[in-house]
């Protein structure tokens, strides 16, 4: 069993637990993964996440 702590109580920390609790499904399912079936390639991810990092930036560079 997992339990998760370490939130906050009320506004930022409801929104930060929601978001952990929504995440775990995921990470777990990740990590089940992994050890059923070897290591995972995670480079295709890194470029991914550079691309959405730089849209983002340019996002928030763009005026308004």
């Amino acid at each position: 069993m997992l339990h998760h702590t370490g939130c906050g109580d009320g506004g930022e920390g409801d929104k930060t637990c929601t978001c952990f609790e929504r995440a775990w499904t995921s990470v777990l399912g990740n990590m089940k993964k992994r050890f059923d079936s070897g290591p995972q390639d995670g480079a295709e991810w890194l470029r991914r996440l550079e691309t959405w990092r730089a849209e983002a930036a340019k996002k928030a560079a763009a005026p308004t």
